[in-house]
């Protein structure tokens, strides 16, 4: 394969950085340092840019610093609630969270991300507290099931809603439930042709099919 101009000069660097393999593009990744700073630049598409996040970057990041400190989130979206109605429904719960763990309300038209953040040194210990926090025997023998499930639709939901966000979709929010999604966009991403094409990221990303998929909008 012949290589064109573009490809050519989409392969200069300056001569001053440290190039990182793009495993999954062709836009260099570069790392510059001075005077004990470091500055990456990243690609922009976000499925390049956090691949190569987690393979090389905050590695390189952690021996450049000695850094070893972790940082762990767990995320679920909750419906029909109002922000400070849910905030006084958890507010027991709460009160009961380690001061290394902090819960962060994050609404949008319809839906409320709620997201646990734990910071510390040590990354098994903060899972252990993340997953044990103020949660009883029974609650956890009861959601264990259930938390796993959510674990593995959070994962789904990131990765359809940042393809949305790369197809031109803002501020999409997706939500997986049994074996239905929803899918809230703009009121302007309502036509035929970009319901099919939301539709097929969902189907892709998800494998549920388009007869479970519901697409409402923010307004």
């Amino acid at each position: 394969m012949t290589m064109n101009d573009s490809t050519r000069n989409q392969a200069y660097v300056p001569n001053v950085c440290t190039v990182i393999q793009n495993s999954v593009g062709t836009a260099p990744v570069m790392w510059f340092e001075r005077n004990g700073k470091v500055l990456v630049s990243m690609p922009g598409v976000p499925t390049e840019m956090k691949t190569v996040m987690k393979e090389a970057v905050i590695s390189r990041l952690r021996e450049y610093f000695q850094d070893h400190s972790s940082i762990l989130h767990r995320t679920c979206l909750v419906k029909d609630f109002t922000e400070s109605r849910l905030s006084e429904t958890l507010s027991d719960f709460e009160a009961q969270l380690p001061a290394c763990i902090k819960l962060a309300y994050l609404p949008t038209p319809g839906v409320i991300r709620l997201r646990l953040t734990a910071r510390g040194d040590e990354e098994s210990y903060l899972q252990k507290i993340i997953d044990d926090a103020g949660v009883s025997e029974a609650e956890k023998k009861s959601a264990v099931d259930a938390m796993v499930k959510l674990t593995e639709n959070a994962q789904m939901e990131e990765d359809a809603q940042m393809m949305l966000e790369a197809k031109g979709f803002k501020n999409a929010v997706v939500s997986l439930s049994d074996e239905c999604c929803d899918v809230i966009v703009g009121k302007e991403d309502v036509t035929d042709e970009k319901r099919a094409q939301i539709e097929d990221i969902i189907k892709r990303k998800t494998n549920i099919g388009a007869s479970n998929i519901v697409i409402s909008t923010m307004d």
